[in-house]
């Protein structure tokens, strides 16, 4: 199954709707000003859905997975919003000149280990330009909201529970921190805690967090929401 399928037709229409509100609130941080001279880094981009909700002059989505990336170059050469549009598979590969007015980074660091998130921090410090910005989301995984979603991925097949996973809901359901594990790519969202990486973004970036607000019904409380986003400058 394609990726933008598991998003946009597998998904249950409380999925998509949140999906699309999560890529929209993207854009009302993006798209505030002239978009002629805007430049975008999408980390982790997955088949690269963002560009269809902005536009601008040069877009490069970085996926490291070959499966996923050859989705990303088809969505890419189709694309009209960008001047320049390109799909990357190694950040190495970047010329040294780019400083990026947004670096995106959606729906990824919960699956990354530490490490790993620490080398995006590091990234995006170096590839951010004077005045740009760095948009955060990752998904909500604590509360009521967490259990519901957990349940919801049971019913479609995607999960399922047993003691250890019934202990870390209900953890996660209390706000308490969960270890969760260190593998190079976290398939799941279980014991998530988006406050961790509120702490890092904090400890790593230079800028100040100047904006924290949920998804995708900003005018409720986080806890009824299923993303938070975090705007460094």
């Amino acid at each position: 199954m394609r990726y933008g399928d598991l998003i946009w037709t597998e998904s249950s229409w409380l999925a998509r709707f949140s999906h699309r509100g999560r890529f929209k609130n993207m854009a009302s941080h993006l798209m505030q000003g002239k978009s002629e001279n805007l430049s975008v880094l999408d980390y982790g981009c997955g088949d690269g859905s963002a560009i269809d909700f902005i536009c601008g002059d040069l877009y490069i989505g970085f996926e490291p997975y070959p499966e996923i990336f050859s989705e990303l170059e088809e969505r890419l050469l189709a694309q009209v919003n960008f001047s320049n549009a390109i799909a990357c598979r190694d950040l190495s590969s970047l010329p040294q000149e780019y400083g990026f007015n947004f670096v995106l980074c959606l729906e990824v660091l919960e699956h990354l280990p530490i490490d790993e998130r620490l080398k995006f921090y590091r990234f995006a410090r170096e590839a951010i330009s004077t005045g740009g910005k760095v948009v955060v989301s990752v998904p909500n995984e604590l509360g009521a909201v967490g259990i519901i979603k957990h349940f919801n991925r049971m019913i479609k097949g995607h999960e399922t529970l047993n003691f250890q996973k019934a202990r870390t809901l209900i953890m996660s359901a209390f706000y308490r921190t969960v270890k969760r594990t260190n593998r190079e790519y976290i398939n799941d969202h279980l014991g998530f805690d988006y406050r961790e990486i509120q702490r890092e973004l904090q400890e790593n970036m230079p800028g100040a967090i100047v904006n924290v607000h949920q998804s995708p019904f900003s005018k409720l409380p986080i806890f009824l929401n299923s993303q938070v986003f975090f705007v460094v400058e």
